[in-house]
This record gives structure tokens, sequence and C-alpha cells, in this order.
């Protein structure tokens, strides 16, 4: 009975590690970047940027906004997804240090953008912005977009955006400035390793059918 179940589990697990290592064979580029801490921050403004008064007349002016600095790492992704016949680049894996702007509500921008030429691009979390070229979308957001847009050459990304609080009416956003270098690429196995991690993987298949084929003690 253990040997069967041994057998029905490496049937399976084999078929799908191969999935897998041919999926990271085709899989996105990513590289690492470190934010340059002397050329990026987020500030947070709090209420309208306007004076507001009562009907006595007593006026309030706008809250001066507060600025924090960026400092860290990210991940930047480019890829290609099957259902988008575009390259969209996104970040992952963060490692960021927003000061006391994450105890206000800011989180570093997760969805995706659109590249676009020379290395462009831009990026909302509207949730028709990536349909909006390839089908009809409806279900447009209210009030303020998040938004973020920018230029990566491969070697240098700069970019800028906003992000609003939701439940202030919008008045209440972060905006942000972020200047990255790449730093070490993410480590992406050689073909002939691939190679390499397929024919071991063979080698345990056989193994595997060799002792499902010896008789039971």
């Amino acid at each position: 009975m253990n040997l069967a179940i041994r057998f029905c589990q490496n049937t399976v697990v084999l078929p799908l590690a191969a999935i897998v290592l041919i999926a990271a064979a085709t899989s996105s580029h990513a590289v690492i970047v470190n934010i340059d801490p002397s050329q990026s921050s987020v500030t947070y403004h709090h209420g309208p940027s306007f004076s507001t008064c009562d009907l006595q007349g007593i006026c309030v002016p706008p809250s001066d906004p507060q600025t924090f600095i960026l400092s860290g790492n990210f991940n930047v992704i480019q890829e290609v997804p099957v259902w988008l016949d575009s390259q969209i680049i996104r970040f992952d894996t963060l490692a960021v240090d927003s000061g006391g702007a994450t105890v206000l509500g800011f989180s570093f921008p997760t969805y995706a953008g659109l590249l676009m030429n020379e290395g462009d691009f831009i990026a909302s979390n509207d949730p028709c912005f990536l349909l909006s070229s390839t089908t009809s979308c409806t279900g447009l957001s209210m009030g303020g977009i998040d938004n973020f847009s920018g230029t990566f050459d491969g070697a240098t990304l700069s970019m800028t955006g906003d992000e609003y609080i939701s439940g202030s009416f919008y008045h209440d956003r972060f905006s942000f400035t972020i200047v990255a270098q790449v730093g070490n690429p993410l480590p992406v196995p050689e073909p002939e390793t691939y190679a390499m991690l397929m024919a071991g993987l063979g080698v345990l298949g056989w193994r595997v059918r060799r002792e499902t084929a010896r008789p039971p003690r």
C-alpha cells in the first residue's frame, strides 16, 4: 500500500516539477533596485490644498505637508502576461522603508503598469486600466486614482506617483518620488542548468519506476 502511495505521489510530482521548470525557463525578467535616499521621498498631504471657511467666515489654512525619506530595495519585474498583448512592469519582494509614512497609511504600489517605448511606463490601480486597450471594461474607480509613471532604462528607475487615502473624500494623499539603481540581478539559471535538472528528474523517474516494478517483499 505504501509503495502504491509513493508511486502515485511521484507520478504527480514529477510532471508538475517539469512544468514548473519549463515555466521558469520562460519567466519574466527581474532585477533588484536599490533606492537612492538622497533622491527619493514620500510626502503626506492632509486635507484640501486650499483654505476652508465656515459660515462665520473663519478660515482654516491647509495643513503643512509632511515629507519622509524612502530607502531600501525592491524587485523590478518585466513580463508579458498571456492575457495581455503588452509588456508590463511591476514591483515585488518589497524591502522599502518609508519612515513614518507607513504609519499614516502609505503603501508601496504593487499594481502593474504598462511599459512603452524607450523604457517609459505608466500605471493606475483603476480596474479597467490594463484592459482598456484590449477589451471593453466598466466599473471605473470613483474618487482619486492611485497612479505612477516614470522610466526604466535597465540601470536606473525613476518614477513619481500619487496614492489617495480612501475615506477622506480623497483630499488626503501621498505623493512620492523614487530614484533607484540596479543592484545584483536575481539569479536566473542558465539553459544548461535546466537541462541538468531535467536529466535529474529523468533519473529520479527511472528509479521510481524500477522500485514499483520490484515484487513486494
